[in-house]
C-alpha cells in the first residue's frame, strides 16, 4: 500500500487531533501521554517492534504502558491492512478506559495507605 504525501499528512494530522482528546479525557497524575520522534531516536522504535523507515507504512505508532511495560500497540497498518487511527478505535484497542480505571484505583489506594499510616 502506497500513500502519496498529502494522504500521509493528513493520517498523521488526524492522530495527532486524536491523540491530543484522548490524553485530555484520560488526564490523571498516574497517566502520562507523549510522544518520541522516531526519525531522530530510531532505536527507540525499533526496540517495541516499530520500523522507523519513511517507506513503510507502520508510522504513526502508538505504544501503551502499564508499570512501564508496554501493553497494547497500534500502527497505521496493521496486519497488512490501513489501521483506522480514530477516537473510538484506539480508545478500545489501546485500552485506555481500563487502564484509566486501574490508575485511578491505584491512586485511591495509595491515598487511603496513607491515610491509615
Amino acid at each position: 500500500m502506497l500513500l502519496n504525501r498529502d494522504e500521509l499528512v493528513s493520517i498523521r494530522h488526524n492522530t495527532v487531533v486524536v491523540f491530543g482528546a484522548l490524553s485530555r479525557e484520560y488526564t490523571h497524575e498516574n497517566v502520562k501521554f507523549g510522544k518520541c520522534d522516531v526519525l531522530k531516536c530510531p532505536g527507540v522504535a525499533e526496540s517495541y517492534g516499530i520500523s522507523p523507515s519513511c517507506l513503510k507504512t507502520e508510522l504513526p505508532a502508538i505504544v501503551v504502558f502499564d508499570e512501564g511495560k508496554p501493553v497494547a500497540r497500534v500502527k497505521q497498518t496493521m496486519n497488512g491492512k490501513p489501521y483506522v487511527m480514530n477516537y473510538e478505535n484506539l480508545k478500545k484497542d489501546l485500552m485506555l478506559t481500563e487502564l484509566y480505571e486501574k490508575a485511578v484505583q491505584k491512586s485511591k489506594k495509595g491515598k487511603s495507605d496513607k491515610k491509615t499510616k
